[in-house]
């Protein structure tokens, strides 16, 4: 409390917790606790997913819904609810459905490369693409066009977009391999994106014009470590973050 008027003294605060979805409450621990200039009530509770067997997937929203009482009052106050963003939990996972796990599900989570870490041309080249307009870029970067990127975990549609945004025709040079940008693992793909046109960067080694918009697909040649290490990262981020087809994600390089 930072301040009050009227028949306020003895106070207390208290509160309990629900879960509707695919959730139980394990215990909530809110009791009965002096609202004061000098304290803060706090409650705890515990909440477990239902969906644990394999190849289930649910969604769970928990509510606290807390109140005031006072023994001079003719009754509480109204209950005042707060529910958290949703949620999602599931033993489902593309490409790793060995251990259940769960998520909030409408925060999309940021991929973050640096371009003074181990993938520096690989992101060299993702922050050039988003510069130019392609979509991704975290918000926090504060471009004008942030949107996301979705994962996309169809295998053959992965390889279409990687021929077209990286044919065989293109020469390798010596230590460097072909990098795409939106990956060939987003639904915003070379060919899966809407076939706008491919462009390219100042040192790339790719025989494309350069372009802006949030149309189309970029294509650079980078270190063939930096690409295949990079690309290993981002399978291990779509695992950790527990990322379905069709879920948005950001790409977020920092210094």
């Amino acid at each position: 409390m930072y301040g009050g008027w009227g028949s306020i003294g003895g106070t207390l605060a208290q509160g309990t917790a629900t879960c509707t979805g695919a959730c139980t409450v394990n215990s909530s621990d809110f009791l009965p606790q002096a609202v004061t200039t000098t304290n803060q009530v706090e409650g705890e509770a515990f909440f477990r997913s239902t969906a644990t067997t394999r190849g289930s997937v649910g969604t769970a929203t928990a509510t606290w819904s807390y109140y005031f009482v006072n023994p001079s009052w003719v009754a509480p106050s109204t209950p005042v609810n707060v529910t958290p963003p949703v949620t999602r939990c599931d033993h489902n996972l593309p490409g790793n459905n060995t251990v259940a796990g769960c998520i909030i599900r409408d925060i999309p989570p940021a991929m973050i490369y640096s371009v003074s870490s181990a993938y520096e041309e690989l992101a060299w080249h993702i922050l050039a693409a988003q510069d130019s307009g392609l979509p991704g870029s975290h918000p926090s970067y504060g471009l004008s066009h942030p949107a996301p990127l979705n994962r996309l975990v169809n295998a053959a549609q992965q390889t279409s977009n990687y021929n077209r945004s990286c044919p065989s025709s293109y020469p390798r040079p010596a230590g460097l391999s072909c990098d795409e940008y939106p990956f060939q693992s987003s639904q915003q793909g070379a060919a899966t994106g809407g076939g706008g046109p491919g462009r390219t960067f100042g040192g790339c080694q790719v025989p494309l014009p350069a372009g802006t918009g949030p149309s189309g697909y970029s294509a650079c040649m980078i270190d063939n470590t930096q690409n295949s290490e990079g690309g290993s990262a981002l399978g291990s981020f779509y695992i950790d973050q527990r990322i379905f087809n069709a879920d948005p994600f950001y790409v977020w390089i920092t210094p």
